[in-house]
């Protein structure tokens, strides 16, 4: 099962279900993963990864979802539709990584089409720099939704 490798899906569900969510996150990602797969017997072990891989899924989905908003909606959401198209609906993440490919190779293609001298830098920073600018946006994206939401009184 991927992991997301930031302190995300844990907030995410601390704002859904307060601190009994963040807590029933890291219990159940500590359990899937590293030494306690070891421990814990295979009807267990692969318990708590399908449960891991449950909570993660509507993370990715919303993610998917800024980077549309963020990015080229009809480029991500045809890296999205592909990857479920191969594999059908499955609690698999890995469309992220197609949706994020999609959404920065979209920039780049925009950015080289308004270029006049050409790229200035290696190729590598420049998908780098997209990515980053990518993130913060979708960052701002997701703050301005939940300051939407506290502003009508959903979120205390």
């Amino acid at each position: 099962v991927p992991r997301f490798r930031s302190s995300g899906v844990p907030r995410f569900w601390f704002l859904v279900l307060g601190p009994a969510g963040a807590l029933l996150y890291r219990l159940v990602s500590l359990s899937a993963q590293g030494h306690s797969q070891e421990v814990l017997a295979p009807a267990q072990a692969e318990a708590a990864k399908w449960w891991l891989a449950v909570l993660n899924w509507p993370v990715a989905h919303l993610m998917t979802f800024g980077l549309a908003l963020a990015a080229n909606f009809d480029g991500v959401l045809a890296a999205w539709r592909d990857w479920h198209a191969q594999g059908g609906w499955r609690l698999d993440i890995g469309f992220l990584g197609a949706a994020a490919r999609a959404s920065v190779v979209c920039e780049l293609a925009e950015e080289d089409a308004y270029a006049i001298d050409g790229p200035a830098q290696a190729p590598a920073l420049l998908e780098l720099r997209d990515a980053m600018s990518l993130v913060w946006r979708v960052m701002l994206l997701w703050l301005a939704v939940l300051a939407v939401f506290v502003v009508a009184g959903f979120v205390n």
